[in-house]
């Protein structure tokens, strides 16, 4: 009797720990790529990255003339040298349970068909669907601290994304991507190239290399913000049926002041819940205004509940 009580206790211990490792959040290698980059502000931003249960992790560049992550879209100026990025300060990988936050139109336009209450991972698995879902923080990089990034347009470059079934040694590419923003908040149309709105709508994605340096362009997928902290979600397709699919949450923080206080905080911690309560203390510690500590504390307890266990 004594000896099964051990055994029933040893099992249970061990489920514990079992379920333990497969909710708990891992933090992987710092992700970067050219968009890490500023000439701006001169230095190079390495995103914190972290990945919920299943656990996967960015995959280093596919291209060596145009070296960009495939998985996330980049946020940056257009120039006629193509682009200033902006920098990322975290990115959280995620599973499909994270699109229980999208609206039904965004669901519908990545799977079409599929109803509200549908397991959109089972639809996924059953069409043969790859879908690889972050939600990511971006900075500033393409502006110098006393530059205001509000009311300024911006362009989200697909560029990596596109590069994803070409050669490493790619010289130059041009591809039309499907690709949507959704539940803008803090964001208005640009002044022309918008990217499409609460939809699925075609772009065109080139890159050529001038044997000196990579060209990215051209100047599509624009956006206007109008607050200190915006945030949407981005959703982009590619093959024949659309089957490989990327669809990001993304932050964006519109004055130095909001990203340098987001990045002291991703500097000095390293639990990923004090990382997301520390960044939710944010509006408060700056005196935010409302909208803007509306935004980003609804990003922040958006992605606190997707990362509890399920």
């Amino acid at each position: 009797m004594k000896r099964k009580t051990v055994l029933l206790l040893s099992f249970f211990l061990l489920l514990c720990f079992i379920s333990q490792k497969l909710s708990s959040q891992v933090q992987g290698r710092d992700a970067f790529d050219i968009s890490a980059g500023s000439l701006v502000t001169y230095d190079i931003t390495y995103a914190k990255q972290w990945s919920l249960p299943p656990v996967w992790f960015l995959k280093r560049p596919v291209s060596n003339n145009f070296p960009l992550l495939t998985e996330v879209p980049a946020v940056g100026v257009y120039t006629r040298y193509g682009y200033n990025f902006r920098q990322r300060l975290l990115i959280v990988n995620m599973s499909e349970h994270a699109l229980e936050l999208a609206p039904r139109h965004m669901r519908q336009s990545i799977t079409p068909g599929v109803t509200q209450f549908q397991n959109i991972g089972e639809v996924l698995a059953n069409g043969n669907l790859t879908v690889h879902i972050c939600a990511v923080i971006t900075g500033k990089g393409s502006h110098p601290d006393q530059t205001s990034m509000i009311g300024k347009e911006f362009n989200i470059s697909f560029h990596g994304f596109a590069l994803k079934h070409y050669p490493e040694e790619v010289k130059r590419i041009v591809h039309v991507l499907p690709v949507g923003m959704f539940v803008p908040l803090g964001i208005v149309s640009a002044s022309n190239s918008s990217i499409p709105m609460g939809r699925l709508g075609t772009i065109l994605v080139t890159c050529y290399f001038n044997d000196q340096a990579p060209v990215i362009g051209p100047n599509t997928s624009r956006f206007k913000t109008v607050a200190a902290v915006s945030s949407f979600w981005t959703a982009a397709k590619m093959g024949h049926r659309g089957e490989d699919i990327i669809v990001t949450y993304h932050l964006l923080l519109n004055t130095s002041r909001v990203s340098d206080a987001v990045r002291r905080v991703l500097e000095s911690t390293t639990d990923y819940f004090d990382i997301l309560r520390a960044i939710r203390a944010v509006p408060n510690t700056l005196n935010l205004d409302d909208f803007s500590s509306y935004v980003l504390r609804d990003w922040v307890d958006n992605v606190a509940h997707i990362s509890r266990p399920f």
